[in-house]
């Protein structure tokens, strides 16, 4: 059976894991892809899944069984967005546009230009011989799901996770966008009837569930209900679970990789994908201005990837050098930086004359991000920060993970007195997060003075998973900052900050043998981690906001005696249980000085 809805790889869901992996990828250009060994395993595949293991910022798993399968998997998004794809004789290849990601180069105008040609049909999804099968007839898909989804977004005044999962991904034909904007609409309308947010989720499920019983009917009633994930016939509940389910990461994964575009931000609330307001002109100009037609040479590997893997195609309206000779005007004035004049900037080659736009535009936001930080040290911030940590706690956010990042920034800075406050997130044009920390950081720094530096790392996960993807990572996070501290000339303390929703036991354990029996030279000795529930921070937090004014050799002395509780401690046990109490005392110790 085809495909009914439209794919957004989930591996790797974020787009900047991409860059590492193709440059990781980069030493297979020209090889044979699928080429075999004497007992069928394709040997280059199987390499590449086996350096993957060594990539920093790779935090998946690699298949024991089908290693060949993981390298496919996570070279699908690079094929999708014409960084990468195997050449009409079966030859690995690296496009422009992959080289151009490798070198970091214009990130956001490159991830832009790449949606902006993603089409189906493509090779990748109809035009293969092989895989065709797999996807409605070519003469039923015609749409650019980038496009349409920036269309709905302006016109819906944004777009949520489900909507995008139940409505947007399962539309092949931009002909009927505006049927499904009626259908969407009405879906807003009955949503609003309903009050309290039990009620809310569960019609948003069930209403999920029947739209995908009718996309899906061919399928079940001809019993052909297997997934990805089983092979085996399942029931019909079970398969539109897994279909409902799998939609809802997906959306996900489109979000992410939309928004690397600068195009998009998130809505006041956090709950809809919204047209960033500042780059609204810009998004006007690709709906009016610009035509989509989809490439009628599809199903031509070499010739599609040579038009899909070329980075300077399309233009884009704003990027002629009078409206760049304006941008350079505005951006000086601004700034108040001239380093170039406009005769001078004239004679520039094009791609010369957007870097100098580019620094100018991040000088402007450095700018604006001293301002953006200012505000947030108002007391009236605080309770705001605190309601944002209870709605990432219900998931009431678009997307949680991010959202903790964002929000623990925001709180370290709310609360001051401290020298700089970094974090290795990136922040789109309202300081909204944008994406992740890259995979071989601490989420954030945040340096007090000459003094100590606290690394902080935030997760939602909890139970085993919290222990099996962040005990190791942050640990290795923080020993190479402490080593590479220790090395300086007058070294800071450096104190790891890890909060999450509650701390299971193992993960607990990890960081008490690190903090009192594993010296390891790697990481420049013991290290001072401190794990906290995200509710033992919020109770820091607002007592220092809200009761006390904050200041940073009072936290230091918190951080030091939860230290020395952890190295005086015969088990972690016994260490974390009593950080509430420890909190308290301190708190009381604060007041009576």
């Amino acid at each position: 059976m085809p495909a009914r809805t439209w794919y957004v790889s989930c591996s790797p869901r974020s787009p900047e894991k991409i860059a590492p992996e193709i440059e990781l990828l980069q030493q297979f250009e020209g090889v044979n892809w699928n080429k075999q060994d004497e007992n069928g395993r394709k040997i280059h595949q199987i390499t590449f899944a086996e350096a993957l293991k060594s990539c920093e910022s790779f935090e998946g798993k690699i298949s024991e069984k089908e290693p060949e399968f993981s390298a496919r998997d996570r070279i699908a998004p690079m094929k999708t967005y014409g960084f990468a794809y195997q050449d009409s004789e079966e030859r690995l290849r690296i496009t422009g546009a992959g080289r151009q990601l490798i070198r970091g180069e214009r990130i956001q105008e490159l991830f832009l230009k790449q949606m902006l040609k993603w089409q189906y049909p493509s090779y990748q999804h109809g035009g293969n011989k092989r895989t065709r099968h797999l996807y409605l007839p070519t003469d039923e898909m015609c749409i650019f799901p980038f496009v349409e989804t920036l269309r709905l977004a302006r016109e819906l005044d944004g777009l949520t996770k489900p909507e995008i999962a139940i409505f947007v991904l399962t539309v092949f034909d931009a002909m009927k966008i505006p049927d499904i904007t009626e259908e969407l609409q009405k879906f807003r309308d009955e949503l609003d009837n309903l009050r309290g947010r039990i009620p809310r989720k569960r019609f948003i499920r069930e209403f999920h569930q029947n739209r995908f019983r009718e996309i899906y009917s061919e399928e079940i009633s001809s019993g052909k209900i297997t997934t990805r994930e089983s092979h085996q016939p399942s029931s019909v509940e079970k398969f539109i679970n897994t279909k409902v389910r799998n939609s809802i990461d997906i959306a996900d994964a489109a979000i992410r990789y939309f928004r690397a575009t600068g195009l998009f931000t998130f809505g006041t609330k956090a709950v809809r994908l919204v047209v960033s307001p500042f780059k609204s002109q810009e998004v006007n100009q690709i709906l009016n201005e610009m035509s989509f037609e989809p490439v009628p040479f599809y199903d031509d590997v070499d010739k599609f990837y040579e038009y899909l893997g070329n980075p300077d195609i399309p233009s884009l309206p704003w990027q002629t050098t009078n409206v760049m000779i304006l941008n350079l005007r505005k951006l000086q004035n601004v700034t108040g930086v001239h380093q170039v004049s406009e005769s001078e900037f004239i004679q520039l080659t094009q791609n010369e004359q957007k870097g100098i736009i580019l620094e100018l535009e991040e000088t402007h936001k450095q700018q604006l991000l001293i301002e953006y930080e200012r505000n947030l040290q108002r007391p009236k911030m605080a309770k705001e920060i605190e309601e944002m940590f209870s709605a990432i706690k219900q998931k009431d956010v678009i997307d949680p993970p991010l959202y903790f990042e964002w929000n623990m920034w925001r709180a370290l800075v709310c609360l001051n007195d401290c020298y700089k406050c970094h974090p290795n997130f990136s922040l789109g044009d309202d300081f909204l997060p944008l994406s992740f920390a890259p995979g071989n950081k601490s989420d954030l720094e945040v340096e007090y003075n000459n003094d100590f530096v606290v690394l902080v790392e935030v997760t939602l996960s909890t139970g085993a998973r919290q222990y099996d993807t962040e005990g190791e990572p942050v640990t290795r996070h923080i020993g190479k900052f402490q080593k590479a501290e220790n090395e300086r000339e007058n070294p800071r303390t450096v104190y790891g900050l890890f909060v999450a929703p509650s701390i299971n036991s193992n993960t607990a354990n990890y960081f008490f043998v690190h903090l009192k029996h594993l010296q390891n030279p790697d990481f420049g000795g013991f290290l001072s981690i401190i794990p906290l529930s995200i509710q033992q921070f919020i109770n820091i937090f607002k007592f220092c906001k809200i009761e006390h004014a904050f200041n940073r050799h009072k936290f230091r002395e918190l951080l030091d005696s939860l230290v020395a509780l952890g190295k005086n401690a015969n088990d972690s046990n016994e260490w974390t249980n009593k950080f509430d109490e420890v909190i308290e005392e301190w708190k009381l110790s604060y007041q009576t000085k």
